[in-house]
C-alpha cells in the first residue's frame, strides 16, 4: 500500500508540477513566435508600402517638373493622397517600434538601429511634404543601400533579439519593466533627422577622399548574382537529435521491461500492480520529456524559417530592379 501511494504521488508531482510548468514554457514560447511571425510580416507590409511610395512619387515628380512620361495622365490629388499614404505607412513603423521596445532587450546598437530606419522612412514623407525630389531614386544611389541595409538590421532584431526571461518556479517569462521599456524607446526616438544627415555628408566626404570609381552596368550583371546567389553555401544542417532521443526513450522502455521481468522481485514490492504503478510513473515522465523536446524543437525550426525568409526576401530586394 505505502508503494502505491509514493507512486501516485511521485506521478502526481512529476506530471502536475513539472510537466504543466514545461508544457506553459512551451505553450508560452510558441505563442511568442507566431508574435515575432505577426511582426514580421507587418514590417514587410510597411516596407513594401514605402517603395511603393518612393516610385510613385518620383513617376509623379519626374513627369511635372521634368517633362517625363508625357503619356502619362495623373489626378490632381496625387501629392495630397501620397503624403496620406506616406504618413499611414510611418505611423505603421511608429506602432513595430513600440512594441520591439516594450518587449524586447536591446544590445550594441540596436536602438540605433532602429532610430536610423525611422529617420530613413520618414524621407519619404519628408520630400513629398516639402515637393521635393525623393531622395532614394536607384540602386546606385548609396542612400538606396543604406536604408535597405537598415532595414535588413530591424528585420534581424527582430528574428534575434532576446526578450526578458527569468524562472518562475521552474520556468516562465517575466516582462519590461515600464521604466526599461521607456528608455528603450528614448533610445529609438533619440536619433533625428540630424543623425541621417551627418551620416550621409560623412559618407560623401569619404567619398570624395576615395575617388571611386563606379562601374558601369553590364547586361551580364544580373546573371552574374544570379551565379553568386547560386554559389552561396547551404545551410548547415542540424544533427538527428530527434531521431537519438526517440531511440534512447525507446531503448529505456525495453530495458526497464527486461529489468522487471528478468530480474529477481525486491522484497518491498508484494503485488503486481505495484511494479506497474512504477512503470507508469517512468513511462510518463519519459513520454512527457520526448513530447516537450519535439514542441519546443518545431518552435525554433519555425523561428530559422522566418529568419531564412527575411534574408531572402531583403537580399532579393537589394539584387531587384532600380528602385
Amino acid at each position: 500500500m505505502l508503494i502505491l501511494i509514493i507512486g501516485a504521488v511521485l506521478q502526481v508531482a512529476v506530471l502536475g508540477f513539472i510537466g504543466q510548468r514545461i508544457v506553459a514554457y512551451w505553450d508560452a514560447r510558441k505563442k511568442r513566435q507566431e508574435t515575432d511571425i505577426a511582426i514580421s510580416t507587418q514590417l514587410q507590409q510597411v516596407y513594401g508600402e514605402f517603395k511603393e511610395g518612393s516610385k510613385l512619387w518620383r513617376t509623379f515628380y519626374r513627369k511635372t517638373y521634368y517633362g517625363k512620361y508625357p503619356e502619362l495622365e495623373i489626378p490632381e490629388d496625387v501629392r495630397w493622397e501620397s503624403l496620406k499614404s506616406a504618413t499611414a505607412a510611418e505611423s505603421s513603423l511608429e506602432a513595430i517600434l513600440v512594441k520591439l521596445a516594450t518587449e524586447r532587450r536591446f544590445k550594441d546598437d540596436a536602438a540605433y538601429n532602429l532610430g536610423m530606419f525611422r529617420q530613413g522612412y520618414q524621407q519619404l514623407r519628408e520630400s513629398i511634404r516639402k515637393n521635393k525630389e525623393p531622395l532614394f531614386t536607384s540602386y546606385n544611389d548609396p542612400r538606396y543601400n543604406r536604408f535597405d541595409d537598415y532595414a535588413c538590421k530591424v528585420a534581424h532584431i527582430i528574428s534575434t533579439a532576446k526578450r526578458p526571461s527569468k524562472l518562475h518556479g521552474l520556468l516562465g517569462y517575466s516582462e519590461l519593466k515600464p521604466e526599461e521599456a521607456a528608455a528603450n524607446l528614448r533610445k529609438i526616438l533619440i536619433v533625428r533627422s540630424k543623425d541621417w544627415e551627418d551620416q550621409e555628408e560623412a559618407r560623401s566626404a569619404m567619398e570624395e577622399r576615395k575617388e571611386p570609381k563606379v562601374p558601369a552596368r553590364t547586361p551580364n550583371d544580373a546573371n552574374q548574382r544570379q551565379r553568386q546567389n547560386s554559389a552561396a553555401p547551404a545551410p548547415k544542417r542540424s544533427k538527428p537529435w530527434a531521431f537519438v532521443l526517440v531511440a534512447f526513450a525507446i531503448l529505456c522502455v525495453i530495458g526497464l521491461f527486461i529489468v522487471v521481468w528478468l530480474v529477481p522481485t525486491p522484497q518491498i514490492f508484494t503485488q503486481s500492480i505495484q511494479v506497474i504503478t512504477i512503470l507508469s510513473s517512468t513511462f510518463a515522465v519519459i513520454g512527457t520529456l520526448v513530447g516537450t523536446y519535439f514542441g519546443i524543437k518545431s518552435s525554433g525550426d519555425a523561428r530559422d524559417t522566418v529568419e531564412r525568409v527575411h534574408r531572402n526576401s531583403t537580399t532579393g530586394g537589394r539584387n531587384g530592379g532600380d528602385t
